[in-house]
């Protein structure tokens, strides 16, 4: 027996691995798959040498395969004892926004050598903090290191704008930029665009709440072109389609009224779902709570949104509907998520129609309401729901998602709606009839229709024309039963056949 059969195999992809024997040896094996990203293959290794699993040389290695699998149970099995493992535990609650936790993990902290990681980290669990609840915060509250890097500068920048400081923060990412085409230099092309990019989209993200749309076209512009080019390259990197992913969004976001697309082809150039869920690990709570956010409205466009997606929507995102934690918005949209997880959608419209008056107030509201509407086929509802917004409000009042929103959706029977004149022309002026195609009529209806001829039946016993010729007194009998008749296949008699009576 060889060396090589006595060691213990595991099967991985239908295939007979050999498994480490030894812990260094497993300690190699499992920073090798980590630097791949290969976690599940990690975790199945672990799995099968439970001997090892909790021995404190890799236990480093262990909780950051089952942080990045989002592993609660077997994470919640280690205890962040040492300075590596508080890390990766502040970040497994920075993940799922566990924002606090996080925070009292990186302040516990105590370590010169880390002090720059700590500022960069604690500036991006409270970016994520203002963006949940929009707390105010001050930067001089924060620890900062000696010489700020740009990812602390970028984080800064988060802040800013989560504040709503616009020009606080183009200049921090104006220096972020700077610093980080210095520090890069040296890079691959690949690795320097991975760096880069991301400030660049943020830099355009400002200039686009500034309505500055030429300068972030431009920005996106540049930044789409080297993209496709290394897309070409590393189809496959997940820093790349994360890049795409957001670009992509950005770029819809700012489309002018001539050049809309149809939400068909967007939803399918933005991969939904698929491009979220490949995407996931790698996000951060407010980018993927936007991403979702628009795979809702563009799912309800084409009418893909399911129970799933609504309360997928509800439980995640619920800031994009709420704008004040402690708003009656926010009760309200608790109450309607339990009748939604129990699938009671009649019980979800029921508690939305009897607060009607705080859901005409919100864009987001108004969507949700209708689809819940759709779900369960209440076409007449969804008619008059949206009909009497347009009524009853003036056209300063409703803003342009919800305008579009409206046309969208009463586009299919608008004459059987009644909408106020004055309403009218808000819901199409931004319909171009001169592009509109008609099919092909004939003017026919404009004539006057000729009557129809109306064809006389033929009368069958009609006496013969000709009366004076003799009528055949035997046309009643078969044609072979009358006396005239001749048979045109008369048998013909061979020759040479001899009387049978004559002898010789």
């Amino acid at each position: 027996m060889s060396l090589a059969s006595s060691l213990p195999k595991l099967s991985l992809d239908g295939k007979k691995v050999n498994l480490p024997t030894s812990l260094p040896a497993l300690k190699e094996t499992l920073v090798n798959l980590i630097e791949n990203d290969n976690y599940q293959r990690a975790q199945l290794i672990i799995n099968a040498l439970p001997q090892f699993a909790n021995d404190s040389s890799i236990l480093t290695e262990v909780a950051y395969i089952y942080y990045k699998l989002n592993n609660h149970e077997k994470l919640s099995e280690i205890t962040p004892s040492t300075i590596a493992l508080k890390h990766i535990f502040a970040q497994y609650y920075y993940s799922n926004g566990e924002n606090d936790k996080a925070l009292q993990l990186y302040n516990s902290i105590n370590s010169s050598r880390d002090a720059n990681d700590i500022a960069v980290n604690i500036r991006a669990v409270i970016s994520q903090k203002l963006y949940d609840n929009k707390d105010s915060i001050t930067l001089d509250s924060l620890p900062s290191s000696d010489i700020p890097s740009y990812d602390e500068l970028f984080n800064d920048a988060l802040i800013q704008i989560f504040s709503n400081n616009l020009i606080n923060a183009q200049n921090l990412l104006e220096k972020a930029k700077n610093l980080a085409i210095n520090s890069v230099s040296n890079y691959p092309q690949l690795d320097a665009f991975i760096e880069l990019a991301p400030i660049d989209l943020q830099i355009a993200y400002v200039y686009i709440l500034q309505k500055n749309i030429s300068k972030s076209n431009d920005i996106l512009d540049d930044i789409s072109s080297q993209l496709t080019s290394l897309l070409n390259q590393y189809p496959k990197n997940k820093n790349l389609q994360i890049i795409n992913l957001i670009l992509q969004n950005n770029k819809l976001s700012i489309i002018d009224n001539e050049s809309v697309v149809s939400p068909y082809l967007i939803f399918r150039e933005l991969n939904f779902p698929n491009s979220i869920e490949e995407t996931r690990l790698k996000l951060t709570i407010p980018q993927l709570s936007i991403f979702n956010r628009n795979e809702l409205l563009l799912s309800n466009q084409i009418n893909k949104t399911s129970k799933n997606t609504i309360k997928k929507f509800i439980e995640n995102n619920p800031n994009n509907i709420t704008f004040s934690s402690s708003s009656p918005i926010n009760k309200l949209l608790q109450k309607v998520q339990k009748f939604i997880n129990k699938n009671n959608n009649q019980g979800a419209i029921a508690y939305l129609e009897s607060s009607i008056d705080i859901v005409k107030q919100h864009t987001s509201l108004i969507i949700l309401l209708v689809t819940l509407y759709e779900s369960i086929n209440a076409s007449n509802k969804v008619q008059s729901f949206l009909s009497s917004i347009v009524s009853s409000s003036s056209n300063e009042s409703i803003n342009e998602e919800l305008l579009k929103f409206i046309q969208m959706k009463l586009n299919k029977d608008v004459k059987s709606i009644p909408i106020n004149e004055e309403h009218l022309s808000s819901l199409i002026s931004d319909i171009d009839v001169n592009s509109l195609n008609f099919p092909q009529f004939n003017n026919s209806n404009n004539q006057k229709s000729k009557p129809k001829m109306i064809k006389k039946r033929k009368n069958h016993n009609k006496k013969p024309k000709n009366t004076h010729s003799k009528i055949d007194p035997e046309r009643w009998l078969p044609l072979k039963d009358r006396s005239y008749y001749k048979s045109k296949n008369k048998k013909k008699t061979q020759g040479g056949t001899v009387d049978s009576g004559l002898s010789i």
